[in-house]
């Protein structure tokens, strides 16, 4: 029978059917669908749509036996998911990863299957879809990895082998946790440090080991102190400095940077060491129309509240990188977070970076994104991070973002992704910030519905610790000094708000330190109940509550004593008569209660903003590097 390319998918297909029992034929019309769908996406779609995905399965079924067909049928495979959530789906829905498993234990022998069955594999988890994360859960449950992980050693001396192995790994791998840990603890990590050793000359294998490094590395810390102890660090430099021209490869070392430097204070020290700042900044440079946004990506797990390797990266032109990849990208959301990213990492605790930022335009820059990508909740949570970042401890930075419009921007995005409670922390922290300090901005944050933004955060996500966090120094910022604010707090039941979170979040000692803040400043009334639950915080702290006979009760200031009945709630000794009763705050049985602190319960208002804006101050200073993730 001759068969060609011209007789195209109908025939292909028809011919399929009709001889389904010779493995012979079914090889060659498999080999012919592979060529068809190989790189067109229209093929794919057509071969998907008429039923050929459901015959190359058949055909496996029917002859598991012959290598031969089992590799022309993983190739089918290969090529009709490459890019295409459809086909990718379907495969997975009807079998075809049980089929792909079956024919590697069947076929271990066969480097040229193996290759196959992993770029299948690869092609099939390599879109972040609900169906992707299906077909990772039944490739990992079903042995996957461990055939993969056998396929690395079998068939070591194959370049091929190698770079899909480490292909199938990488996807397999990302985003997934689980897969993750059980790729380390079988010996993945050995097996890919050893592929790229092996094979140093492949590049197309230096693009597929950091991609497997970067999924294995990210959010798992034993994953990057084995990699660092195995020599991956050095590794990924060496790579760096072999193919400086390849913007592909530059974009898959950063991106492995990034990956291993994250929340890494020893990773970061040895990459800025042994020049790995120097070859992200120079891959920048070089590939300046592709390569920014794993190159930004790890400039900001690199400067990451690492005052080395931020002085490092500012004094050799990152600063002006960053921002000139910010001016040539505007219209990529993507970019632009991992841009302004950077920018929150490099202006944390950090003067002089911030008043580089705001002096070469990179305030408007980052407003500018704001305002262009409205609709994108991770840039937003980005952008709102980076002007808190350059707005702490700046006060001409509060002024520009409040006279430009950044204010609106940042209530526009709590109310545009209520929803997600990493953008309202995010806008929490970047209006503490913008509000402390600036009576200007406070009165602006308050006329356009920021408190009301604040506290519908809080009750909306009450289970989030950092949130209820930064909700209440927001408030403290809003209320501090501006009467008309704390008005509004505690009109709209800011104080119960407050408090529900420090009940919920009893051992969170950060939302306690800034829930006491909160309440100091919100209402001179509350210094008195503030104040006592301080006391019983800085004594928890000490791993002991205080002496009971010296207690007062924070609801009416008399002495709790032991023959009385009582209860310890919240860190404090309360009279259980006061509980029950819901307990007035300065009154119990006609008399003027009479708090057990001296200093500044009872101070007057005049003293009221500098004393509590203060703590206030201190409190979110100290607490917070721009990540938004540490209480």
């Amino acid at each position: 029978m001759s068969l060609t390319l011209n007789m195209g998918i109908d025939a292909v297909l028809e011919e399929m059917r009709r001889h389904a029992g010779s493995a012979h034929l079914q090889e060659r019309f498999c080999n012919a669908l592979a060529s068809l769908a190989r790189r067109n996406a229209e093929n794919q779609g057509r071969i998907g749509a008429q039923g050929g995905i459901e015959l190359v399965l058949e055909a496996m079924r029917r002859h598991p036996g012959s290598a031969e067909l089992q590799k022309s049928c993983c190739e089918v495979l290969a090529s009709l998911a490459r890019g295409n959530a459809e086909n990718q789906g379907k495969i997975g829905a009807q079998g075809g990863i049980e089929l792909l498993l079956e024919a590697m234990r069947r076929h271990a022998g066969s480097a040229e299957l193996q290759k196959w069955c992993c770029k299948a594999l690869a092609y099939m988890t390599a879109l972040l879809t609900a169906g992707n994360a299906e077909n990772q859960g039944k490739i990992g449950a079903q042995g996957g990895i461990e055939l993969v992980l056998e396929a690395m050693r079998r068939h070591a001396g194959s370049a091929d082998v190698q770079k899909w192995c480490c292909a199938a790994l990488a996807n397999l791998a990302k985003g997934n946790a689980e897969h993750g840990v059980k790729i380390g603890a079988q010996g993945g990590i050995e097996l890919v440090l050893e592929a790229v050793r092996r094979h140093a000359g492949s590049a197309e294998l230096q693009e597929w080991y950091c991609a497997a490094l970067a999924s294995l590395a990210k959010g798992n810390a034993e994953n990057q102190g084995k990699i660092g102890a195995q020599g991956g660090i050095e590794l990924v430099l060496e790579t760096m400095r072999r193919h400086p021209g390849s913007a592909n490869l530059q974009k898959c070392f950063c991106k492995a940077l990034a990956s291993l430097a994250d929340g890494n204070a020893e990773h970061q020290g040895k990459i800025g060491a042994q020049g790995g700042i120097e070859l992200v900044l120079e891959a920048m440079r070089r590939h300046a129309g592709s390569a920014e946004l794993w190159c930004c990506t790890a400039l900001a797990s690199l400067a990451d509240g690492n005052a080395e390797n931020q002085g490092k990266i500012g004094a050799q032109g990152g600063i002006e990188l960053v921002l000139e990849a910010m001016r040539r990208h505007a219209g990529s959301a993507k970019l632009q977070v991992s841009c302004c990213t950077a920018l929150a990492k490099l202006a944390c605790d950090n003067p002089e970076k911030q008043g580089r930022i705001g002096a070469q335009g990179g305030i408007e820059l980052v407003l500018e994104a704001m305002l262009r990508h409205a609709g994108s909740a991770k840039l937003q949570v980005s952008c709102c991070t980076a002007l808190a970042s350059l707005a702490r401890g700046n006060l001409e930075h509060k002024g520009k973002i409040g006279a430009q419009g950044g204010i609106e921007l940042v209530l526009e995005a709590m109310r545009g992704h209520a929803g997600s409670a990493k953008l309202p922390e995010c806008g929490c922290q970047a209006l503490v910030y913008l509000g402390n300090g600036n009576a200007e901005n406070q009165g602006k944050i308050g006329a356009q519905g920021g408190i009301e933004l604040v506290l519908e955060a809080m009750r909306r996500h009450a289970g989030s610790a950092n949130l209820q966090g930064w909700g209440c120094l927001a408030l403290a910022s809003l209320a501090d000094g501006n009467a008309e604010n704390r008005g509004k707090i505690g009109a709209q039941g800011g104080i119960k708000v407050i408090r529900d979170g420090m009940q919920k979040h009893k051992d969170a000692s950060g939302v306690q330190t800034k829930g006491l803040a909160a309440l100091r400043v919100i209402d001179v009334a509350q210094q008195v109940v503030a104040s006592s639950a301080a006391r019983a915080l800085n004594a928890g702290a000490a791993g002991k509550r205080p002496s009971l006979e010296k207690w007062g009760c924070p609801r009416c200031g008399k002495g709790v004593y032991a023959g009385q009945p009582h209860a310890f709630e919240n860190g404090a000794y309360y009279h259980d008569a006061c509980l029950a009763a819901g307990a007035p705050k300065s009154k119990m049985n006609g008399e003027q209660a009479t708090p057990s602190l001296s200093a500044g319960a009872g101070a007057a208002a005049g003293s009221h903003r500098s004393e509590n804006a203060e703590t206030a101050r201190k409190v979110g200073d100290h607490d917070w590097c721009g990540s938004g993730q540490r209480q």
